[in-house]
């Protein structure tokens, strides 16, 4: 389902932004490659190209296929830490997916994510965009779209990394308030690949990334002007004074406020949204429905957030095993230990 709109008010004057970010490439952050980063070489990315113009979107799986059994290697000394943070919740949250089950699985979501994210400038293409299923409406179909700003929440579950590069590849200038962001995407060598779908979306010049500082967060609200989108997690990092514990059929989540905070400070909508494998080289985007008006316009902000988690907690319960890191410590904060660096 292609979304492009050619003649969108967003895709104007985006010099000032480009500024405040300091590139619209992502910006230079702490690193989470790990050990692998010496793999992301100038040879490395015109390998997958190569890859992708003989097998197109059906590279993905050969490629994510060969990275997870890199990936569980390297990540096994996390499994007692993930299978603690599994049993802080009740068996029957699980609906029978066993623990390893989940643990591959999560890696391979990540991995194929950020494989995604590398094929930005393919993502456009007819061949990759009808195996993406639409359900809901997305930014640029609100009837504010052009009138106000939009913020896309998520919760760290299944193919939440790719959500930006989906966004901007169907024309939406949409960009990420992250804490940090995988070397795999942020390094010089993707840098023409990034620059070159940025201008194959019409968006050269609008920044990727804001970091999760009060600087970028001024940044963001500069940003946020009608016709463009962020976005966030609800969740992520241990509980704060923004966090709100909110209901999942009977159990507590820790969500952040932040979101919602920013939305109401720029007039955005603010919407939910997820991306998960349906199955081969198949993925569903869902948006949930718009925070109602009046419950940003609320001081306590509480129940802005159980909106945006009760719409995305039909998929959550129907596919637990789409929970990664984030969330699991989302539901756990005391059970938060050390782990290696995941999203």
């Amino acid at each position: 389902m292609a979304l492009i709109e050619k003649n969108s008010p967003a895709l104007t004057a985006p010099g000032e932004e480009a500024a405040a970010s300091g590139a619209s490439a992502p910006a230079a952050e702490k690193k989470t490659g790990g050990g692998f980063d010496r793999f992301y070489t100038a040879r490395f990315y015109r390998i997958l190209y190569g890859l992708e113009k003989i097998f197109g979107v059906h590279v993905l799986p050969i490629i994510t296929g060969a990275m997870v059994a890199a990936e569980l290697l390297r990540r096994r000394r996390d499994y007692p830490q993930f299978l603690r943070l599994r049993h802080g919740l009740p068996t029957g949250f699980w609906k029978g997916v066993s623990p390893l089950r989940h643990f591959v699985g999560m890696v391979y979501n990540w991995d194929e994510s950020m494989m995604q994210a590398l094929f930005y400038p393919c993502l456009a293409r007819p061949d990759w965009q009808r195996r993406f299923e639409v359900r809901g409406t997305p930014p640029n179909k609100l009837p504010e779209w052009g009138q106000r700003p939009v913020i896309v929440t998520f919760l760290h579950m299944g193919h939440f990394g790719v959500m930006r590069w989906w966004l901007r590849a169907n024309g939406i200038p949409a960009a990420s308030l992250l804490a940090a962001s995988p070397a795999i995407v942020d390094n010089p060598h993707y840098n023409k690949y990034l620059e070159a779908g940025d201008e194959l979306c019409g968006l050269k010049g609008f920044p990727h990334i804001f970091k999760y500082t009060r600087t970028g967060i001024r940044d963001v609200i500069r940003f946020l002007k009608p016709g463009r989108a962020l976005t966030m997690a609800l969740d992520g990092g241990p509980p704060s004074p923004e966090s709100d514990r909110q209901d999942a059929g009977g159990i507590p989540i820790y969500l952040k406020k932040g979101a919602c905070r920013i939305a109401a400070q720029t007039n955005s909508v603010i919407l939910p949204m997820s991306i998960r494998r349906t199955g081969w080289c198949r993925w569903t985007v869902h948006f949930g429905a718009p925070v109602p008006d009046e419950l940003l316009q609320k001081d306590d902000l509480t129940e802005a957030n159980q909106h945006l988690f009760s719409e995305l907690w039909p998929d959550l319960q129907a596919h637990p095993e789409n929970l990664t890191w984030s969330s699991l410590e989302a539901f756990n904060p005391s059970l938060i230990g050390p782990r290696g660096n995941w999203p």
